[in-house]
């Protein structure tokens, strides 16, 4: 996968800062992932949340490789048997010839559990209870788990057209095993915005803001992750869903210019 100049560049720096925030809490590696996945939010100029994720993930890395750096060195040598029959099956497979392809099928037992699998994959999808980022993500499986049988079966059988049920069983095995990894992943991102929307509600109670306010009201006080436009804006789209606040149309200044960004808040909110 080729990533854009510009999420290579967060990773890059996510590395960086990684002893900083790892110091600075420990081993909570979820406060960790949030904590830079808000930095780079607020640093970044446009917010995106495949920026978000790029941070979330460096940081998980960065965190196992400073883990990793406390641990005993335990040097052993290289297992050979297994190194030369991950060989055997890389050679067989490229032997396969490109004008002759291999036309292969799920057994009608593997066909059974797949079509059981996936009616299961996608009730979830559809249900739309996933965060946006999670559902896009798992939409793809529905490619992934026969690609990952496929490849299972050819590591061992070769050109035999049938994909037996038992490769059916690991390659479901191995989605399930990498959708809990992509749920870690997503969650830095896909939270985020709640936890803005209830930092800055808290403020709202407190009538800090008053009844009405405007958006640089708001990131011009540096609160702590709402101190950019974008990361205020997240906040209000979740407490405008949920009826908190309402948008005012847009008005220019008596100069001109670009239009305010205001809001009012819902009196139900300051009565508790």
């Amino acid at each position: 996968m080729i990533l854009p100049a510009r999420v290579t560049k967060v990773i890059h720096h996510a590395a960086c800062r990684a002893d900083h925030y790892f110091v600075r809490f420990g081993d909570s590696h979820g406060d960790l992932e949030q904590e830079l996945a808000l930095h780079f939010l607020r640093h970044s100029h446009q917010h995106n949340a495949q920026l978000a994720s790029a941070a979330t993930f460096a940081a998980r890395v960065c965190r196992n490789r400073i883990i990793s750096m406390r641990a005993r060195e335990v040097d052993r040598p290289a297992n050979v048997n297994a190194a030369l029959a991950v060989e055997q099956v890389f050679k067989k497979i490229a032997a396969m010839m490109i004008i002759d392809p291999l036309r292969a099928s799920f057994a009608p037992d593997a066909q059974e559990l797949f079509n059981a699998w996936r009616a299961e994959l996608e009730h979830r999808i559809r249900r739309a209870t996933l965060p946006p980022a999670l559902e896009a993500h798992l939409s793809k499986y529905r490619k992934l788990m026969p690609a990952i049988a496929l490849i299972l079966h050819l590591a061992e059988s070769g050109k035999v057209p049938e994909v037996p049920l038992i490769q059916a069983q690991r390659a479901a095995g191995w989605c399930e095993f990498l959708e809990s990894h992509a749920r870690r992943v997503y969650s830095g991102v896909t939270s985020l915005p709640n936890r803005l929307a209830a930092e800055l509600g808290e403020k709202l109670k407190q009538g800090v803001l008053g009844d009405r306010f405007r958006l640089r009201d708001v990131y011009l006080r540096g609160w702590a992750g709402l101190d950019t436009p974008e990361a205020v804006r997240m906040a209000l789209t979740v407490l405008e869903d949920a009826g908190w606040v309402r948008r005012i149309d847009p008005r220019s200044g008596p100069q001109g210019g670009r239009p305010r960004e205001e809001f009012a808040l819902n009196p139900a909110v300051r009565r508790g």
